[in-house]
């Protein structure tokens, strides 16, 4: 097992085992899966209702919707019980970018 990165810099992002929403409109939050093509709007009310809260008129965000266990630790398996009715897990929308702001391309911009 590695313990630390390679040597030089790098830029990387802690992997969350949850579901990758690409795009997240404002107005009319859509969490919705880049992978899977699902939508999230019934399955998590919680995130469409914060992201809708957002004062921007539309915006598109990269993140990831988890679930957390008891410890605090993302649990996909978690996230899929959402599906079969099971007790349900805090569930939580990691923003990574934002990609588009007002119709604004974003993603040539420096970081």
């Amino acid at each position: 097992m590695v313990t630390t990165p390679p040597a030089g810099e790098w830029v990387y992002e802690l992997k969350h085992d949850g579901y990758r929403a690409h795009r997240v409109q404002a107005r009319r939050a859509r969490p919705a899966s880049l992978a899977q093509r699902k939508r999230f709007r019934r399955a998590v009310p919680e995130v469409a209702e914060a992201v809708g809260q957002l004062k921007v008129k539309d915006a598109i965000i990269d993140g990831e919707i988890v679930a957390l266990d008891a410890k605090g630790h993302s649990s996909f398996q978690l996230l899929q019980s959402l599906e079969t009715g099971e007790e349900r897990p805090p569930i939580f929308f990691y923003a990574f970018d934002l990609l588009q702001l007002e119709g604004r391309d974003l993603r040539d911009e420096a970081a």
